[in-house]
């Protein structure tokens, strides 16, 4: 069965909903509250570890904004230094800045 996780969840749904209606004639076979109050309890953890994912793939996004924000900066900033690291000071010792350019 290759279903997505929002559709394991919501035939999860539907099965503790027609299980819940049907209620005895299906118990002799197993399906008794027992079962379905393990039902329950296994769909509301998968239901809250969706809701926990999705938040930390919102957060994530900002992240991955704020850390390629961040990263412009700092190619900008370096790509500066080094200009002027080059305009300044002669070839031989651009290394120390860690320019390794022949130009």
């Amino acid at each position: 069965m290759n279903t997505s996780y929002s559709d394991l969840l919501n035939s999860t749904r539907l099965m503790l909903s027609g299980l819940k209606s049907a209620g005895r004639p299906l118990a002799k076979r197993g399906l008794d509250e027992a079962f379905v109050s393990r039902l329950e309890v296994a769909g509301q953890k998968a239901h809250d570890l969706d809701a926990e994912q999705e938040a930390l793939k919102a957060k994530l996004a900002t992240q991955t904004v704020a850390v390629n924000a961040n990263k412009e900066e700092l190619l900008r900033l370096l790509a500066e230094a080094k200009k002027l690291v080059k305009l300044d000071l002669p070839k031989s010792e651009w290394r120390q800045f860690g320019i390794t350019d022949t130009k």
